[in-house]
């Protein structure tokens, strides 16, 4: 079962839709922010919860409850990347009706894992464009050592202790098999035409991001002229040290929020150019 929830846009007239997807073991509602910024900016928001993050579990084989801690990290650990493409594909069909039916712009807006599925759907499925992306911290380029889960793929129940702040994490941990997921979306990402990418894309991501690679990003990014990338630098006031999270005021400072929100209203607002 996929848990979707819908942000209206704060507008008359909406401007668009947007499929907002989190990163790995975030909490699915840590992207509540993220939807608020672009619901005033008149944008109506589809937030999906994949497998294994928000309230979409059930108890372990063989129990007839459990705690819902217990069933979360249970059912991220039976994950796969077919599981989470199948979430994602449905939550985009969702999104894409409710665009037609408004005849406005269908966005992604993703955070890591979530900027992965959306961007290897669109590559992967015929059917499947959006016509602009807000892409935080994509994890479309990995830093060398965020790859050494794969050195414990004999062993997908294994959950690795998460560094992730409490607020943020969905589980106390990820899973090995969660790691392999993302490793096969990153692989068939690789094997995509990245043609099918050519929308306007926003980039945001702090260059000292020890997950995704902030060099990656900009090779990537001079592949794709419409691509804008945009470094994030934290502000005074950020509650959290860890730079691969730019998802709210308080793991980037207020100033930094501000200034990011200002980007995406921007981004969103401006006139659509033709595709090249």
């Amino acid at each position: 079962m996929t848990t979707l929830h819908w942000v209206p846009a704060q507008s008359a007239t909406p401007r668009g839709v947007a499929l907002v997807i989190h990163g790995l073991n975030v909490r699915p509602n840590a992207m509540q922010p993220l939807a608020n910024c672009l619901a005033a900016a008149g944008v109506e928001c589809l937030l999906l919860s994949l497998h294994g993050h928000g309230d979409n579990v059930a108890p372990p084989p063989g129990q007839s409850a459990a705690t819902d801690s217990a069933a979360r990290l249970e059912s991220f650990r039976r994950v796969s990347y077919a599981l989470w493409r199948d979430e994602t594909a449905a939550a985009y069909a969702i999104a894409r009706a409710h665009s037609r039916r408004l005849d406005a712009p269908l966005l992604l807006a993703g955070f890591s894992l979530g900027a992965l599925m959306g961007c290897n759907l669109a590559l992967t499925e015929p059917d499947v464009r959006f016509d602009r992306l807000i892409l935080l911290a994509p994890a479309l380029a990995l830093r060398p050592h965020s790859r050494l889960p794969r050195l414990l793929a004999c062993w997908p129940r294994f959950v690795i202790p998460s560094l992730a702040p409490p607020a943020y994490r969905a589980n106390r941990g990820t899973p090995v098999a969660a790691y392999m997921a993302l490793y096969a979306a990153l692989a068939r990402f690789g094997r995509g035409d990245l043609r099918r990418l050519d929308a306007p894309a926003l980039v945001l991501i702090d260059p000292a991001d020890e997950l995704a690679s902030y060099a990656g990003l900009a090779r990537l990014c001079e592949r794709l002229p419409r691509w804008t990338l945009c470094p994030v630098a934290k502000s005074a006031g950020a509650a959290h040290q860890v730079h691969h999270l730019v998802i709210d005021a308080p793991s980037v400072g207020q100033a930094a929020w501000t200034d990011m929100c200002v980007r995406i209203t921007a981004f969103v607002q401006e006139p659509s150019s033709p595709r090249r």
